[in-house]
This record gives C-alpha cells, structure tokens and sequence, in this order.
C-alpha cells in the first residue's frame, strides 16, 4: 500500500509521466462511507468530534478504536471485524485511467495499418481446447493443495502447488484471480472456489488449506462441505502466522488471558503514534510501561522524527536504526539488533542530546541493555525459524520439527530465568500461545506423516524427539494410519474367472496383507540419509515406486501437500504486488 507521500502518476497528451503528490484522505476531504456510517458511533461527552488538527475522528462501535484517515478506517473494519468496505473509484483514479486509456489509444492509432497477418497465423495454429486440456493434466498430475487470499479491490487469487510428474518439480500456478461481487463474506469466498475447481475438473485431486485465520475457516468449511472432504483434515496452519502471535504475547502480553488485549492496545498504541492523535509525550510515557523494550522504542522514534537529529544519529553510527512495526514481531527483533551493535553509538548520542526534550526518561543505562541482550537472545532462534521456513524450499517436516525445537527452547529459558519474574512470565504468556497452536497439529495427520514418511526420520524420530511426551505417539501413528486407509487406492483385482473360490480367497487376502506391511515396513525402518535432496524427490524416483508399489502415492501427497508446499502464506501476496505494480 503506497503511503500518504507517495507520488502518483498521470500521463499528459504527448505520452509523458509526470508526477503529481498524492493527498491525504480523511473523512472530510473522501466522506464517509454509508458502511462505515453504520459501523460508527456517535463520540461521548468526553470524546472530540474533531481532533487538534480540526480533522472529522471516525469512532467504531465494535470497539474504543478511533481514526480520522478513511483508509485506515476501511482497514480497521476489515482486519479487525472482517466487515469490507466497497470503495467508489475517485475522481483522480477515473482521471488516472482515462489517462492510461488515452496512452493505449495512442499505441493503437501508431500500429494502425501494421501487418498482423503473422500474428493470426499463430493464434490460428494454437488449438483452444487442448492447450486448456494439456493445463488441465498438468494441474491434476496429483493432488493441488491450494492457497488463497483476498485483496481489498475486491479481486481472489487462487493459487496451486501441484506435482509435474514428468520434471518431477514442484510447480505452482495462478488458477484464478477472480472478482468478488457483493459482501466478500467467507460464503461469498466460498462460492468463488469450487466454481472454480469445477471449472478444472480437479474435484477429486484437493490437497490441504495453509490459512492464517478463522475467518478462512469458514471459507474451508463450505469448501469442504461442497468437495466431500474433512475440513479438519485438511487444514494447515501458517507457521509464519503462529510464530508472530507467539512472539508478539512474548513482547508485549502481561500474562496468558489477556495476551491478546495487550496485543490491541500496543497496535493502537502504534496507530496513534503515527497519526499524531496524541502528543508523542504522551505515547512515549505509555511504550515506557515496556521497560528497556518501549524505551529503545522511543529513542527511535525520537530520533527519526527530526531531520537534524536523524542527520546527527548518522553522523556518529554510520547508519540509522530501522523503526519497529507493531505487527511484525522480527521489526523488533531487528530493531534491538541494531540496538546492541550500535551501543556505544547510541549512548554517545544520548549524551550529546541529553537535555533535549525527555529523551533522559528513555536513556538505557547497563541494566537495560542487559534486558535487551537477554530478550535478543531469546528472540533470536524465532527469527532463525522464520528465515528457514518462509521459502519455496520450505517443508511441513521442518516446521513440525522447529515447533519440537521451540518446545525445549521454551523449557530451557524458563530454567534460565527461572529467578527473573518479568522474564519468567514473558516466556510463560507466549509459550501459552505457541502450545495452543501446536496441539492443533494433532487435528491433521499430515503433520506426522510428515515426519513418518520422511526416509531420514521416520518413527525413530517421533520417538526421540517426543520421548519427554512419549503417550502422543501411538495415537500419532493410528492417525496416519486411518490416513493411510483413507487414501490408498482401491486395488483393482484381476479376472477371478479362472480361479476357484479358495485361490481367489488367497490372493485378496495376500494383496491386502501386502498393502498394510508397506507403512510399517517403512515407517519401522532404519532412517536413510537423502542429503539436500527433498522427501518429495526421494519418493518420485523410480526406485521408491517400485519398492512401495501403494505406499509411494501416499507419500507423494504427503510430501507435496506439505513437504512441497510452502508453510508461509505469500504468493498470493506476490500476485497483488504484481498487481499494484502494474495499478
């Protein structure tokens, strides 16, 4: 989303960009909404109808939230009460798209006359339907599992991971970006994807859901209800999304049950600070509530708010000290890193700014920095994780395997700091966080199938790694092989003609004995070193197909539902970065 400064484009008469500065929009220069009016309330005898700036301040009624830019207040309703907020296009946007129009005009009437004979040669030679055909094979080579999201121009990306199994390659591919009519409710969602499921013929070949949220629950839920599937089941969660709320009630919740109440007030707390609804003296005394944390805080802000003092932070550390934002956890963790490698820099130019304004309430004396070193240290395996599972590459074995390591992480530091109150209940309120989330693996099998269908880790590692929870393990396994049961194809016998009742009797009963010994044959196997190479490749050569003739369709969805498909949500993103791009 483009800031409040952000130069905007037209493009004069003679095909010329030139740029003109984009206003701020409140309420009064935009006007309200009519869902915004009916989400608003009318403000108490003790609140402003206009702040100090004479700007109109829009008050929810869902919540003690307040704002006076109109966008922030779209945004507000549609990540806080999922409520979406239709946006009529502004006299400077239909300007900017006459504008883009008349361009285009302009390069049709330069090619007016060109010779296009070559290029109805080509479209003529491409035959329609069986490119969408060979599309189609390519995406229901095996199961698709499929991310989506929703962007605030009411557009849907859809997008598949999926097997080709000649290249033997994970791909992906942006199945629809299609318009959301009218509320854009999870039913609404919901209506949009199998539509567009149908329309590929893939019915049969859904794989797993990674969402961030229970608003794309309710999405799952009717998915699953209109494809047959259990929505449970399939079920991801984003390990990006889980570790975030983890780290978050680290920084910030004072203890377990109102971990998330903190979390809003600090987020309002940062909206504020940045709209300038309140003095910075003000928010400043409040980030002190926060110890070393909102005292770093505030000398940041202190000091970028002023260019002479940004320019003198410069001149003595060589670099200015990134911002932290209020909902991203490794904003801080970065923040505090710079911190302690620039220490003598910032305490210099504490010094030489030390009677200016109330900077010495926020000056970090050795204690502080020893609270700031030890919540580094702390942070520093969360932003470890994240880097390692946020790509391509990334697989569901290493996320379950990061949420094991955190598990110890967490016992470790409570014995640490087992002495350190403030500490203590830090470690406690996000460990209370992340174990709600980790017990929700159990409802997805997947998760250790993950882990069992790996030829490095298979049972031997549940057994290791769970030894300290060791009664988790059985029902782990039972569920893989309900899994297992569940999706193994149906065994097509041959012709019985030829065979008598008892011959025929035997061969069911061996082909199905057959096919139970493959899982235990492999997950009780001894691990097998694979090196660099993935779980999904291991199993889609040749070799593995042919010693597990059932089992390696398994594997295959396990490992490219999960293994292959990326734990972060972000390549929905990367399609609407595109997008603006191209705004």
């Amino acid at each position: 989303m483009a800031s409040a400064d952000s130069p905007s484009v037209s493009v004069n008469d003679h095909d010329s960009l030139s740029f003109t500065e984009k206003p701020t929009e409140n309420l009064d220069t935009a006007g309200e909404s009519p869902q915004a009016s009916e989400s608003s309330s009318t403000p108490s005898s003790k609140e402003s109808e206009r702040n100090r700036h004479g700007q109109k301040v829009w008050y929810c009624k869902r919540c003690t939230y307040s704002q006076t830019a109109h966008n922030r207040v779209r945004g507000h309703l549609r990540d806080k009460h999922y409520i979406q907020i239709s946006e009529q296009p502004t006299a400077k946007k239909l300007g900017q798209n006459n504008a883009i129009d008349r361009l285009f005009r302009l390069q049709a009437a330069r090619q007016e006359g060109h010779d296009i004979e070559q290029e109805k040669h080509l479209l003529a030679a491409v035959d329609e339907r069986l490119y969408n055909q060979a599309l189609v094979n390519l995406l229901t080579a095996h199961n698709l599992p499929h991310s989506l999201v929703e962007w605030p121009e009411c557009l849907l990306a859809i997008v598949a991971h999926f097997i080709n199994l000649d290249s033997r390659q994970l791909c992906k591919a942006l199945l629809a970006l299609r318009e959301l009519e009218g509320a854009h409710s999870g039913e609404a969602i919901a209506g949009t994807l199998p539509r567009v499921i149908n329309s590929y013929g893939i019915q049969d070949k859904i794989g797993y859901f990674t969402l961030d949220n229970a608003y794309n629950d309710k999405v799952l839920q009717a998915v699953a209800k209109a494809c047959g599937f259990n929505a449970a089941h399939r079920r991801l969660r984003c390990n990006g999304h889980v570790i975030n709320l983890a780290v978050q009630a680290f920084l910030f919740g004072k203890n377990k049950d109102a971990s998330d109440e903190a979390l809003r007030q600090v987020s309002q707390l940062s909206y504020d600070e940045q709209e300038g609804a309140v003095e910075r003296a003000e928010t400043a005394t409040t980030w002190r509530q926060y110890g070393a944390l909102g005292m770093l805080h505030n000398l940041v802000v202190w000091t970028r708010s002023s260019s002479q003092r940004y320019q003198a932070f410069l001149k003595v550390a060589g670099r200015m000290i990134a911002q932290d934002n209020s909902t991203r956890w490794n904003s801080w963790y970065l923040m505090i890193h710079a911190a302690i490698t620039l220490r003598k820099e910032i305490n210099s130019y504490i010094d030489d700014h030390y009677m200016e304004g109330d900077i010495k309430l926020d000056y970090l004396h050795p204690v502080h920095w020893q609270n700031l070193q030890e919540i580094h240290n702390f942070l520093q395996p969360f932003y470890e994780i994240t880097k390692d599972t946020q790509w391509d590459k990334s697989s569901l074995d290493e996320v379950i395997g990061s949420m094991d390591f955190l598990i110890t992480h967490y016992k470790a530091a409570m014995q640490q700091f087992q002495h350190d109150i403030t500490m203590a209940d830090r470690i406690m309120t996000s460990w209370y966080k992340f174990d709600d989330y980790y017990k929700r693996t159990d409802d997805s099998p997947v998760y250790a199938a993950a882990i069992l269908l790996h030829p490095n880790l298979r049972r031997a590692h549940l057994d290791e790694a769970w030894k300290d929870q060791s009664h988790y393990i059985a029902p782990a396994i039972d569920a893989v092989r309900k899994l297992w049961e569940g999706v193994k194809p149906v065994q097509v016998l041959e012709m019985e003609e030829d065979l008598s009742a008892y011959e025929a009797y035997k061969k069911r009963i061996y082909q199905q004995s057959s096919s139970h010994d493959e899982l235990d044959q492999f997950i009780e196997g001894p691990p097998l070193p694979i090196g660099a190479s993935s779980a999904l490749s291991w199993w889609l050569e040749p070799t593995q197909q042919t010693s597990y003739p059932r089992l390696h369709r398994l594997a295959w969805s396990a490992t490219h539902n999960h293994l292959g498909q990326e734990p972060f949500i972000g390549e929905d993103y990367r399609v609407y970065g595109v997008l603006k791009a191209l705004d």
